[in-house]
């Protein structure tokens, strides 16, 4: 789905946009300046048109879901491939295999510190939508109401639904009466409403 039609279908708020067509570029290729010739991420960066610290983070994000992918083709290839094809370079490959703290540039909400795509994707719930499978990140640990209010002040957390088709939010119950989610989805997101110590 592109990002326009996320935004369109209330999937992504259009605040996002900027960053996630940029993150969409990637994807699809950049344009060539002077040219209609749509050129790969390593090339854009060898040429200027991104920064190359976001371009690690791009091309990292990549391999963490599957692959690099080949804009001229549309698909995901193997490194090797990509690598014959000048779409990765073996200096980038080194800098992202690497685990070092200069390729950790996504933000681990429990910690305060950086993790690599992948280290992040590990911490997701995978959930089974109509329109694929999605990874959800859990940002607070529940917790229980007694035991918060000892520790000190309240945050409540209530999960809203916006139907896609209507664009009317939500409970989780409503969702599950009118079939938007199943009973076990229900069930998890029901559990990541309530108390949270702020």
């Amino acid at each position: 789905m592109s990002v326009s039609r996320a935004i369109t279908v209330s999937l992504v708020d259009r605040t996002f946009s900027p960053r996630l067509k940029l993150a969409e570029q990637a994807i699809l290729g950049y344009s060539e300046p002077g040219t209609s010739r749509c050129i790969p991420l390593v090339e854009a960066m060898r040429r200027g048109l991104i920064i190359e610290s976001q371009g690690i983070r791009l091309l990292e994000a990549q391999i963490a879901t599957g692959g690099l992918i080949d804009p001229i083709v549309g698909y995901r290839i193997p490194n090797h491939v990509a690598l014959s094809r000048g779409i990765f370079d073996h200096r980038l490959a080194g800098i992202i295999s690497n685990s070092t703290d200069n390729v950790k540039s996504y933000f681990d909400p429990y910690t305060g510190g950086n993790l690599m795509y992948r280290e992040l994707m590990g911490r997701c719930i995978r959930k089974k939508r109509r329109y694929g499978e999605v990874l959800l990140l859990p940002l607070k640990a529940q917790i229980p109401i007694a035991s918060a209010l000892q520790r000190g002040p309240l945050r409540r957390r209530d999960v809203i639904i916006v139907d896609p088709a209507s664009k009317i939010h939500m409970s989780v119950n409503q969702a599950l009466t009118a079939n938007l989610i199943d009973e076990q989805t229900a069930e998890k997101l029901n559990h990541q409403g309530g108390a949270w110590i702020e």
